[in-house]
């Protein structure tokens, strides 16, 4: 989507860049109409794009609520099939001790 933004002559007070007007572009902004000179102030984690990575490290991930299901499931199958197991080598060791 094009935003209009505007030209800066020097140095400007903005403590984040951010808006339509001003004059901060990000990685990858193309220019649709004109002409534009873009200077460099930061690069890898010093940049926007670079802070929401490093925020997004410090996040932990959680189980989905399929993930949670799914290993209620599974464990209520192994206890079953456990069980089961049990149950036929009592019945097999009692058919033997009275047969």
């Amino acid at each position: 989507m094009p935003v209009r933004k505007t030209a800066c002559s020097g140095n400007i007070s903005i403590p984040r860049p951010g808006g339509d007007q001003t004059p901060f572009v990000y990685s990858g902004t193309l220019i649709v109409q004109g002409q534009g000179i873009a200077v460099v102030r930061a690069t890898g984690a010093l940049t926007e794009f670079g802070r929401i990575g490093k925020s997004l490290q410090s996040l932990e991930q959680e189980e989905t609520l399929l993930q949670k299901e799914t290993r209620r499931l599974v464990r209520k199958i192994a206890l079953a099939g456990l069980f089961i197991c049990v149950l036929v080598v009592v019945i097999y060791g009692l058919s033997r001790v009275a047969g």
